[in-house]
């Protein structure tokens, strides 16, 4: 009978539907979790302004320093349009002071990226990034420190093509890669290319036969090539954030505001009866009150608690129980509620 015939059919239609379901919520899955694995730097839609203290506060888009600043220009023209122009931070207030910008990792300023110098050994001194990704980019002053590796043949790039019309060549402008997945910087150069293009048979074979191979176009031409077909490498372990609250009770004490230095960028100011929180992402935290420091050590998956008090004229500050910082937390709370 023919329905002898067609139960095979259906049943074969059935089998191959449910293959394919259970392959398309693979693929999703997959997709999913690609996007997870990449830094919060490259999924953000617009990075964070701020400034950044380290690489990892880059990395996870969270610049920790939200002090007021501007982005000023050192050169002409003819720099900005070869895309090597020196840049200054200059901050708008004194609660971030001007010597500790020697410190700081980068800032973003609402438009563009900038990476300090000083980073990979060169003088205090910020050069804007034409690109982010798996390799980011940028034009940087030639120095001569073991903090820059040249021709390391490490995996370095630029993601894309976005920087293609950006790149132009200039005789005394040298052109550095950023491994996002370690935050190194590397000077490129044929060498280091070579390296990188030993995993890429094809785009090895055309550079082989390229008759001005260290010409700065060419570098990153190729960099940007690698980079569109090796978006893959891009690897990201996604650090446990650390919520630290200091707090300050109503006590018989003085009433003037306590003034904290966290982690020697991070200004706090502490009246009676109030708290401030801090994300961290390490083990550890610096906290300064005046000249009195001391190194405060964090717990993972608990809120961490340091209570600070001003009895006579010593300031203090001291960390406490989870559970009795999560009492005075509450009582803050609700007496701060009750008076609104």
């Amino acid at each position: 009978m023919n329905v002898t015939k067609r139960m095979p059919l259906q049943y074969i239609l059935e089998n191959l539907t449910m293959k394919f379901l259970l392959w398309s919520m693979l693929m999703l899955t997959l997709i999913s979790v690609s996007a997870q694995d990449k830094p919060p730097i490259l999924m953000a839609t617009k990075p964070q302004k701020g400034i950044y203290r380290d690489f990892q506060e880059f990395l996870n888009n969270a610049p920790s320093i939200q002090s007021p600043f501007i982005i000023l220009c050192k050169s002409g023209d003819d720099k900005i349009e070869r895309g090597t122009a020196d840049y200054r931070v200059m901050l708008l207030d004194t609660a971030t002071k001007r010597r500790d910008l020697k410190k700081f990792w980068g800032v973003y300023d609402g438009d563009a990226v900038y990476i300090n110098e000083v980073v990979y050994g060169g003088p205090l001194n910020f050069k804007r990034m034409h690109g982010m990704g798996r390799y980011c980019y940028f034009k940087g002053s030639l120095v001569n420190n073991g903090s820059t590796v040249a021709g390391a043949g490490v995996a370095v790039g630029l993601v894309g093509g976005a920087l293609a019309a950006a790149i132009i060549e200039i005789d005394g402008d040298y052109p550095y890669v950023l491994n996002i997945n370690n935050g190194n910087v590397y000077l490129l150069d044929k060498e280091t290319l070579k390296t990188i293009l030993k995993k890429d048979e094809e785009l090895l074979a055309l550079y082989d036969e390229e008759e001005r191979k260290s010409k700065k176009n060419t570098l990153l031409s190729y960099i940007a090539e690698y980079n569109q077909r090796h978006q893959d490498e891009i690897k990201y372990n996604r650090p446990e954030p650390i919520t630290v609250t200091f707090y300050r009770r109503v006590k018989k004490e003085r009433i003037d505001p306590i003034d904290l230095n966290v982690a020697d960028t991070i200004q706090l100011s502490l009246e009676p009866n109030s708290l401030k929180q801090v994300t961290w992402y390490k083990d550890s935290l610096d906290v300064c009150i005046g000249s009195t420091c001391r190194t405060i050590p964090l717990q993972k998956k608990v809120v961490n608690y340091v209570e600070c008090s001003w009895r006579s004229e010593q300031q203090e500050f001291n960390k406490v129980d989870n559970k009795v910082g999560e009492f005075y937390e509450r009582e803050i709370r609700t007496t701060n509620e009750k008076k609104k």
